[in-house]
């Protein structure tokens, strides 16, 4: 596969986290770990994208900071700040779990996270002509 293959691969899988976290937002009832890994899964696919149309490689990791630290390290800007990509490093594992917390995050910021990401793909969409 190549690097280009590999980033639309990633892309359409974000995509798919995305609309997921979409629905579930829309509801009053459901659950925040829920959609907080669907967040994080949104924000790791989007980074892994992003270094593969640069070219870079990254390891197997649910690491967002690890992952934003490899997008700097490539030249490019990261979705969201340091400390929103630390609120949900443990939503990639924890939510999938019943009864280990998310941690301190809230409805709202997750929300307000999201809106800056989803920005930062737009940007990385139009720029790479992505689908």
């Amino acid at each position: 596969m190549s690097a280009r293959e590999l980033a639309e691969a990633f892309w359409l899988a974000a995509g798919r986290d995305k609309v997921t976290f979409e629905i579930l937002a829309a509801s009053e009832i459901a659950p925040l770990e829920n959609m907080c890994f669907h967040a994080q899964q949104f924000l790791e696919k989007l980074m892994k994208c992003a270094l593969s149309l640069r070219g870079a490689s990254f390891p197997r990791t649910h690491d967002l900071v690890t992952l934003a630290d490899l997008l700097i390290d490539a030249g490019s800007t990261v979705p969201v700040l340091a400390d929103e990509l630390d609120k949900l490093a443990p939503c990639g594992v924890l939510a999938r779990y019943e009864g280990l917390s998310v941690g301190d995050i809230q409805r709202t910021e997750l929300l307000t996270i999201l809106a800056s990401a989803h920005r930062w793909a737009e940007q990385l969409r139009l720029t790479y002509s992505l689908p």
